[in-house]
């Protein structure tokens, strides 16, 4: 692993690429014409991506965020993962990122510490169309996007969005996203996760609440939650 100085740098396996900022931040994810992501991210507000690490205490939860300016991550990469690590509160995290050709892709969250109740809450904003498309109107993208949620014995929910727009070639993307080990929520548009809140605040509404709203909600931006 080696620590990132670059303003930018690539993830690449076969026809994917996940490009991140130095701060940590996810700032396209690709495949060829296809951006997966809705929205690319800057050094000073970071990605909308995240995974929030919550910490039950008798105050009430303490939220975390893992990755990017969010963070007090330190950040480092190879050639087909990148880690996020850090303590807060003498609790230790890390976080590993692995793409792989058969587009799957792997966000690992390991926590280590002592007498103390975590869960993890995973946000991730989706354009699933061609660049042009999604970065000309977004909102109206978002409307195309249709959300599917299924609910497994094992693993809980996955959550399932198509790109109902014919893109480049007349395909239809498609992109599902769960967990192996069990999601207990899930939500499917960003007014869930961020709420009104968020302009006054800078922090997702949804984080401050015990589950996520467990409802698909379609509004004009597609962007889903899991909660472990």
């Amino acid at each position: 692993m080696t620590t990132r100085s670059d303003a930018k740098f690539q993830i690449k396996a076969g026809d994917f690429r996940f490009t991140f900022l130095n701060s940590g931040d996810l700032c396209e994810a690709t495949h060829k014409m296809t951006m997966i992501n809705q929205w690319i991210s800057n050094p000073i507000d970071g990605a909308l991506n995240n995974l929030y690490l919550r910490l039950q205490r008798s105050h009430g939860l303490q939220v975390v965020p893992l990755l990017g300016v969010q963070s007090q991550s330190i950040v480092q990469y190879c050639e087909s993962q990148v880690r996020w690590e850090g303590t807060v509160d003498e609790v230790h995290y890390q976080v590993t990122f692995s793409l792989t050709e058969q587009g799957v892709w792997f966000w690992e969250i390991t926590v280590d510490g002592h007498d103390v109740e975590v869960d993890v809450i995973y946000g991730q904003d989706v354009g699933i169309a061609d660049k042009g498309a999604v970065q000309s109107n977004e909102a109206y993208l978002s409307q195309y996007i249709d959300h599917a949620v299924f609910e497994d014995q094992d693993k809980g929910y996955v959550v399932c969005s198509r790109q109902n727009q014919p893109q480049h070639m007349g395909l239809f993307p498609y992109l599902q996203q769960g967990a192996l080990t069990k999601t207990i929520g899930y939500s499917t548009d960003g007014f869930q996760f961020f709420g009104l809140s968020y302009k006054e605040t800078n922090q997702p509404e949804v984080l401050s609440t015990e589950m996520l709203p467990n409802e698909v909600y379609q509004y004009e931006f597609a962007y889903t939650g899991l909660q472990s």
